[in-house]
């Protein structure tokens, strides 16, 4: 009888073995987050400054909705609890604010996106620039 054992080995030695692959990952997708919120705040303000000559400036604060606009990167635990979830967030912020300013600042957010659709376009945009990224940056 003819031994036809198959011996396999592994090479361990790779980039994908000198890290750690998830911190890896996860570094890669806090990075692109954080990239999208930044591009995502700057497109919203150009987007909400747009034709703002025209316009009243807010009547509790003074200036424009635009002033208000921020991106950022927020971390939260998954539903269950069971691991965290890193979102890209733009949004009209009003935090310092007092609840008339609040009021008349998102007020006019509401109005203004209504009429331009500024923030839902961004997301549309944001959708398509994610679904080109590339996770594994890194762990070639």
């Amino acid at each position: 009888m003819t031994d036809n054992a198959l011996t396999v080995t592994w090479d361990l030695n790779g980039p994908l073995f000198r890290g750690d692959p998830s911190k890896t990952m996860w570094e890669n997708i806090e990075a692109h987050y954080a990239e999208l919120a930044r591009y995502g705040e700057s497109e919203a303000r150009r987007g909400f400054s747009q034709s703002a000559g025209g316009r009243q400036a807010i009547s509790a604060l003074g200036d424009r909705v635009a002033d208000h606009v921020i991106g950022r990167v927020m971390a939260r635990p998954s539903r269950g609890g069971r691991g965290w979830r890193a979102h890209g967030v733009v949004q009209v912020y009003n935090e310092g604010l007092d609840a008339a300013q609040s009021r008349s600042l998102m007020a006019a957010g509401s109005i203004l996106e209504g009429r331009m659709g500024v923030i839902k376009r961004v997301t549309r945009d944001i959708a398509g620039k994610m679904r080109r990224f590339d996770l594994t940056k890194g762990l070639e």
